[in-house]
């Protein structure tokens, strides 16, 4: 199964009964993160920037002895943008860096 937790989010689900249940099934992970503001979506910033809580998504997975890919998934305007996206990028991988096993 691939999990994104920023649409289990974007359709008013809790995202961690997922990976904390069934992180033994989850095969794939996209990483992009929403941030609300409100009750509606206001951005989709860099990983670690919005609501999504990847620390204990990934605490859940490692549970589960989870080995396989993070794929960081860009979305939001700046993706758009050449100058941007590699920031942000950048800024996504350097968040999640210390989560990450070897």
């Amino acid at each position: 199964m691939k999990y994104d937790a920023a649409n289990w989010m974007g359709k008013g689900m809790d995202p961690l009964p997922a990976p904390r249940k069934h992180g033994d099934k989850i095969l794939h992970v996209h990483i992009k993160d929403h941030l609300y503001h409100e009750g509606e979506l206001a951005s989709q910033p860099a990983a670690g920037m919005g609501d999504v809580p990847f620390p204990k998504i990934l605490a859940f997975l490692y549970e589960h002895r989870y080995a396989g890919a993070l794929s960081i998934e860009p979305h939001g305007p700046w993706q758009k943008r050449p100058d941007l996206r590699a920031k942000m990028l950048r800024l996504s991988k350097r968040y999640l860096e210390p989560m990450l096993l070897p």
